[in-house]
């Protein structure tokens, strides 16, 4: 089930794409967004709703049990990240996974989760940046967000002022509404941490955070770079059809 779109949120997506097609001598190509920090949250949970597992006769299989879905121990995390590539200065491989870090509980479109929010942005993703963007390249760079409460508005004063210390020029932007399809996070590299996690036996919410905290880390900088491909093909079939769905379309494209 895909979210329905209507005619403002198509125009929006097309915009949004097109401004993401530029010409290189003479001809049109997608952006590579080197340019672009992705900024998705995400559920982790304990255990998958429905997980087959093999015994042995001798061996009873421990039966997990919950009153009810809404009840299975989960974590929410923000994650921060951006394009893969070499950095020249350090003469290493930018690994582009940012910041990863948990979000409260109770977190909730509320006034307070907004709070939430903009301390994880100023306090978290935008040092994150500061300290492991690769240096000699542009520092003009966009921190794309959801087009949903709680997230900061872009021309948040406090926000502003982080972006633009020290001599850097960054700023906030909101993906089009109803567009799951165009963040990277969501195209493969949250399934991608969310199958190493459950790899890992959790019994708490501390092993949760400590298994997906390690997952993190193993997604290798080939899948995180076969997302931003995806996206750039599901930019060229935003465009095919004006901004619309078209996930059967493209949903070849979409790896982990």
């Amino acid at each position: 089930m895909k979210p329905a779109l209507t005619d403002a949120n198509k125009r929006r997506r097309l915009k949004w794409a097109l401004d993401r097609i530029h010409g290189d001598d003479g001809l049109k190509c997608v952006d590579p967004m080197f340019d672009t920090v992705h900024v998705d949250e995400k559920w982790f949970f304990i255990s998958r709703v429905k997980k087959t597992v093999y015994g042995v006769p001798e061996k009873k299989v421990k039966q997990r049990s919950c009153k009810a879905k809404r009840f299975i121990l989960k974590v929410m995390f923000l994650s921060a990240v951006a394009r893969p590539r070499w950095d020249h200065d350090k003469d290493e491989w930018f690994m582009a996974r940012l910041e990863h870090d948990t979000l409260p509980k109770s977190f909730s479109p509320s006034e307070e989760a907004v709070a939430v929010m903009l301390a994880m942005l100023i306090d978290k993703v935008i040092p994150a940046i500061h300290a492991n963007w690769p240096r000699g390249v542009s520092n003009k760079i966009k921190i794309q967000q959801v087009n949903a409460r709680p997230h900061v508005p872009p021309l948040d004063m406090d926000v502003v002022a982080a972006c633009t210390s020290n001599g850097w020029d960054m700023e906030v932007v909101f993906q089009p509404p109803n567009s799951p399809d165009i963040n990277v996070l969501d195209l493969g590299f949250f399934r991608a941490i969310r199958t190493l996690q459950l790899e890992e036996l959790s019994s708490s919410l501390e092993e949760i955070v400590d298994a997906t905290e390690a997952a993190w880390e193993g997604v290798s900088m080939q899948t995180l770079d076969k997302n931003f491909i995806s996206l750039q093909c599901c930019i060229q079939e935003v465009i095919r059809a004006r901004g619309a769905t078209t996930i059967n379309d493209y949903s070849a494209y979409i790896r982990t």
